[in-house]
């Protein structure tokens, strides 16, 4: 949905109550709610991008697959690099949006891998538990404050540069 929810705590029940709310109004799938139609198949964002040659991606020995259709690593397999130094060692980390290691397999190794790092910056609109170990903090906005132009495909959502939904608060 893009609007923020999804950085919640109950992101995903948020975005299940309002999707079945707009269901039984009946603006689901029609024009004036949240199209799913498209003219033609979504394009999927690639990284464009190719990754190092000298380097494996974090991950590619385990999830050869998902690193060589995403060319990028696989977040799982972080751990590894950062408390073990395989494939190689990560010292620095940059999580946007909330990663929350109370949500991963064990919260306990998430945490030792932040104590690790020798550089963790957050960007979330929360004070999450990953900020609480990091050396910066950084605000985020939600979808509402941004100033970004996005059309989304043969949908009437639509957000422009000059006209957020909401101004953004100063202090």
């Amino acid at each position: 949905m893009h609007t923020g929810l999804e950085y919640t705590n109950s992101g995903v029940q948020n975005i299940r109550a309002i999707l079945t709310l707009m269901a039984l109004t009946g603006n689901l799938d029609q024009p004036g709610g949240m199209l799913f139609r498209t003219g033609r198949p979504p394009q999927l964002r690639r990284n464009r991008i190719s990754p190092p040659e000298a380097r494996p991606a974090i991950g590619s020995a385990r999830y050869p697959l998902f690193c060589d259709l995403n060319k990028s690593g696989h977040f799982m397999e972080a751990p590894r690099a950062i408390l073990e130094g395989n494939p190689y060692p990560l010292r620095g980390l940059i999580v946007l949006g909330r990663v929350d290691h109370h949500g991963l397999p064990d919260p306990n190794l998430w945490r030792r891998c932040c104590e690790a790092l020798d550089a963790l910056i957050v960007i979330d609109r929360f004070l999450t538990n990953e900020a609480l170990y990091a050396d910066i903090v950084l605000p985020a906005t939600t979808m509402y404050e941004i100033t970004s132009y996005r059309r989304y495909p043969r949908s009437h959502f639509l957000s422009r540069e000059d006209h957020p939904a909401c101004r953004r608060v100063e202090k």
